[in-house]
């Protein structure tokens, strides 16, 4: 999978973002004789960032996104029955636990469920201060 994220902290603990990622998985489906597709799924999030510890270096954090995903299948994988190939259902991600490592240029770590997956690990810029 792969993210863009941009977050506008509005002090040193609250943030409100917006993430963009996109996944793929190739997929076998055994129907008449054997298929192999790609699904595309494209998730568009709003999320907000509660910092609860911050240090000089090292900020510890929870957030929650919410948003839609947007599916598309091959039509080489549509059952006989299916009418569309592409669906939009509501997508929900919590990250339990977050860490992020670095002043200006930072690691992250996040623990967490949803539409991003169970870990995330990633790179951040930050601009300004």
């Amino acid at each position: 999978a792969f993210s863009f994220e941009y977050k506008y902290n509005f002090n040193h603990r609250h943030a409100l973002g917006i993430t963009a990622s996109w996944a793929c998985r190739k997929r076998d489906v055994h129907l008449r004789e054997i298929e192999v597709g790609t699904d595309h799924y494209f998730a568009l999030q709003a999320g907000y960032r509660f910092t609860y510890k911050r240090f000089k270096k090292l900020s510890l954090y929870s957030a929650l996104y919410a948003g839609a995903t947007f599916y598309l299948q091959d039509k080489e994988l549509m059952e006989d029955d299916q009418k569309s190939n592409f669906w939009v259902i509501p997508s929900l991600h919590i990250a339990l636990f977050g860490i992020s490592v670095g002043k200006k240029n930072a690691a992250n770590f996040e623990v967490g469920f949803g539409t991003q997956g169970l870990i995330k690990v990633g790179y951040c810029y930050k601009f300004g201060k």
